[in-house]
């Protein structure tokens, strides 16, 4: 069955924190999954609670945008594969979707080839993975990207980045805000600092599902969570969103309605998920290139929060190999539920995945 995708642009007010301890600069998609459960919940929108839970609905990790003039380019984290020393001086942040499916491409045809792929060279405006034999050692193949930005952006070819504005920016800005309490016993003022980040670019998040009004049901409730806010310190003003329409390049377009249906084989993550949950996941390890991240700590609300299960995460941007799974990568984990909370909170994995 074919999965329809809607790409929404999000806009912070202030910034968010969300992470444990210490705010993460990518909102994962499983943040967004849980936000969506908890809005659900309170407008008692049961359907919608009970498709998420099936994985009817996917989403992806909040990710940067790169707007120039009307057109906005949709961003994602460089694949990490591995590198020859003297490339990892300057590497590159951010890739576009063309480049994704381009390297998507040549990584597949290299271990079929018994191959091993690598970054080999940056240089100039260009951007070089080889393939070599795992034996042999010698170049099978190779492919080169194009870079713009000092080398900040990674893109397909000449084409591919000729959408992006020769400027340079960072995405993010960590912030630190300073807050008082006051103890109503002693009366005494108490000055703590609040650590989050903001947002200098609207981000991208798209949502996918079978059903178009399903989706729709998503993004309406995506606005109430904009509402509620994601992540610490709602109450200082962090999380809160307002969703925003943007138009995406024709190019990003065609490659998320081309390249996001389900297959075996290579996959580039477009959220986190767990490599070691058993027969649920397919995922061939060894085939598999990509950093790893620890799922920890405390959500929920001030009055309803929990404990988060210790799981160690394929993160964003990952490149994951499929084997043996024949749908879309999914896993629910249902957590214990508490006396005062109305629903079991649960975590959902179910991100959007691309493919060559």
């Amino acid at each position: 069955m074919a999965w329809s995708i809607k790409v929404t642009g999000i806009e912070f007010s202030l910034g968010y924190h969300v992470g444990w301890s210490r705010s993460e600069e990518i909102i994962d998609h499983t943040t967004i999954l849980r936000g969506l459960i908890e809005a659900s919940s309170m407008t008692g929108n049961k359907e919608l609670i009970q498709s998420t839970i099936m994985g009817e609905i996917s989403a992806t990790a909040l990710l940067p945008t790169h707007i120039c003039g009307e057109s906005v380019k949709l961003l994602v984290r460089r694949p990490v594969v591995p590198t020859a020393p003297v490339a990892k001086k300057a590497l590159p942040e951010w890739f576009t979707l063309s480049a994704i499916k381009t390297l998507l491409n040549f990584v597949e045809k290299c271990v079929e080839k018994q191959g091993s792929p690598f970054l080999s060279k940056l240089f100039g405006r260009s951007i070089v993975y080889e393939c070599r034999g795992k034996t042999t050692h010698e170049t099978i193949d190779s492919v080169m990207l194009k870079t713009v930005m000092d080398n900040y952006i990674v893109c397909a070819d000449d084409s591919d980045c000729r959408e992006v504005c020769i400027k340079k920016e960072r995405y993010y800005e960590r912030v630190v805000v300073n807050n008082s309490r006051i103890d109503r016993v002693t009366g005494a003022a108490d000055v703590y600092r609040v650590d989050g980040i903001r947002a200098k670019s609207p981000f991208w998040v798209a949502l996918a599902s079978h059903s178009e009004s399903l989706l729709e049901h998503a993004t309406e409730m995506l606005k109430v969570l904009g509402d509620i806010g994601v992540g610490g310190y709602k109450s200082r003003g962090f999380g809160r969103f307002r969703l925003m329409e943007i138009k995406i390049s024709e190019r990003d377009e065609e490659v998320l309605r081309s390249n996001t249906s389900w297959r075996r084989g290579y996959a580039y993550l477009l959220g986190s998920y767990p490599p070691y949950a058993g027969q649920y996941t397919g995922i061939n390890p060894e085939l598999t290139y990509g950093t790893q991240r620890i799922l920890e700590g405390i959500s929920g609300g001030t009055y309803n929060n929990y404990w988060l299960p210790l799981l160690r995460l394929l993160d964003v941007g990952s490149l994951a190999y499929f084997s043996s799974h024949t749908n879309r990568p999914f896993l629910v984990i249902t957590l214990p539920r508490l006396e005062r909370m109305n629903y079991e909170p649960v975590i959902v994995f179910n991100p959007v995945t691309l493919h060559g």
